[in-house]
């Protein structure tokens, strides 16, 4: 953050860029736990080594940062590479001699160049292989030579459909990040996957969860916040090592009984869930509209859940809330219809719990147990 830029503005641009105006009071909005839309990290800069490229024309006068490991040895600083924002055109041959003990890569912020194959199978340890913010409108067909790799982050382009790329060939992938881009489905060979534990599709083009998703049974988190799905398939239950799933921000009207299987599903957050009935839906959610919609208004799916530690459904049109669990730590269901609330089991777990703007009128006599 540069000594001019205040963080209250660069959250206020945040809020318009999402669709909220002045109606909104985003004054009062921005008082709200925001952090699903944007977090502000203050942490201490890594220490970093320059190390002048030596090869010919455009790479000989370039810099590249690469971070020490955590003795400051410089002869061991090539395990964590991050080359981003540096205007590269393709890999640095400087590189090339160390491809071998590269095992973290950041190519971020640059131009969208094809990743040098005769690179990347010398790349023998790499692991994580970040391309966010680089206009791709395909993946390089070098990603699918990455046999070791477990992390691949994809974020902020424009990638529209994954079956370009055999991605199944990287049997070992572990997390894949593909946040803002404009996929509307995932390809049938994603079910191949025995070790892919955390998907992110947040901010794509996705109108259902798509059915190979039910079909990866490592998942363990799910993300696919900020889509226009409708429904949620009721194969979810399939996933019996889910631990967390976000479908914060779509236009959900209702849950499969089937959630009721996910046995080590701790949190579950499927806040601002609404369908509007007009063709151009706005973008936020507004207590002053008019229009024709409805709304998630049925939470009886997620009471048999045994794990479950936290629930966030904030700003649905839920009117009845009645569960028994045993592991619950965080309850967070402000702004619904709520008229009815009973929870039992939470005795000695229960820390935090948000009913504001409700419709409650009273409480049943065993809440203060739960407190």
């Amino acid at each position: 953050m540069g000594p001019g830029e205040k963080p209250v503005k660069l959250q206020k641009r945040r809020f318009e860029q999402a669709g909220y105006t002045e109606l909104d009071r985003l004054e009062e909005v921005g008082r709200d736990d925001n952090s699903y839309m944007v977090k502000l990290i203050f942490k201490p800069t890594s220490p970093l080594v320059s190390i002048n490229v030596s090869s010919p024309s455009h790479f000989a006068s370039q810099n590249y940062e690469l971070r020490h490991n955590s003795q400051g040895d410089v002869g061991d600083s090539f395990v964590s590479v991050d080359i981003s924002g540096k205007n590269v055109e393709t890999i640095p041959i400087y590189l090339y001699r160390h491809a071998h003990e590269i095992v973290s890569l950041n190519l971020s912020k640059n131009r969208p160049f094809d990743l040098p194959s005769d690179f990347v199978q010398g790349c023998a340890s790499l692991r994580a292989l970040t391309l966010c913010h680089m206009g791709l409108k395909r993946i390089p067909q070098a990603v699918r030579e990455c046999f070791s790799l477990t992390y691949l982050d994809l974020s902020d382009n424009h990638v529209v459909e994954l079956e370009h790329i055999a991605l199944d060939r990287v049997a070992g992938l572990a997390s894949l990040q593909c946040r803002n881009n404009r996929l509307w489905q995932l390809p049938a060979y994603f079910s191949t996957f025995e070790h892919l534990k955390f998907i992110n599709l947040s901010n794509n083009r996705l109108d259902t969860i798509p059915a190979v998703v039910c079909e990866i049974h490592a998942l363990v988190e799910l993300d696919v916040s900020f889509n226009t799905i409708t429904t949620v398939p009721a194969e979810i239950g399939q996933l019996f090592n889910l631990e967390r799933i976000i479908l914060l921000a779509n236009t959900i009207t209702s849950l499969p009984p089937s959630l009721r299987a996910l046995v080590r599903l701790k949190e579950l957050d499927c806040r601002r869930n609404s369908e509007w009935g007009v063709a151009d839906r706005p973008p936020t959610y507004r207590t002053d509209r008019s229009s024709t919609y409805s709304d998630l208004s049925d939470l009886s799916a997620i009471s048999g859940i045994p794990r479950l530690e936290i629930l966030r459904c904030e700003f649905n049109q839920a009117s009845a809330l009645d569960a028994n669990w045993a592991h619950l730590r965080v309850l967070s269901a402000s702004n619904n219809s709520i008229t009815r609330f009973a929870l039992s089991g939470t005795s000695r777990t229960l820390t935090s719990l948000d009913l504001s703007h409700a419709k409650l009128s009273s409480l049943a006599t065993n809440m203060v147990r739960l407190l």
